[in-house]
């Protein structure tokens, strides 16, 4: 069973925090592909940190499970299979020793930019 969690692109700067979901039984995979315009994209000093929180509580406190933080060059990237400008993800294996805790992504962005993002579980 797959859940998938869409953030439609938009314009933002600060902290961001999306819906929280119940990890089910035999959930191996938690991946978030960001969606940014290529003019954000190639905004050289753009940057923005993505993570992954989890929750043993339901969700009183959370917990740092993964991140990464992406800084734009200002130029154009070419990507495996000639992909132009390929969108920074972040995934997380062997989750299966957290099925129903809670977990969430959030970002963090320091300078006004646009950006999406797709959230899958499965």
């Amino acid at each position: 069973m797959a859940i998938t969690i869409t953030i439609p692109t938009a314009s933002h700067v600060g902290t961001f925090q999306s819906s929280n979901v119940i990890i089910p039984a035999l959930l191996n995979r938690a991946l978030i592909t960001m969606v940014i315009p290529d003019v954000d994209y190639q905004t050289a000093g753009n940057s923005l940190t993505v993570t992954f929180e989890v929750s043993a509580d339901g969700g009183a406190t959370w917990f740092p499970y993964g991140g990464m933080t992406w800084v734009s060059t200002g130029a154009q990237v070419v990507g495996r299979g000639g992909v132009i400008n390929p969108q920074p993800a972040l995934q997380l294996s062997d989750l299966n020793h957290r099925t129903g805790q809670r977990i969430r992504a959030g970002t963090s962005v320091p300078q006004q930019m646009s950006f999406g993002a797709t959230i899958t579980l499965s």
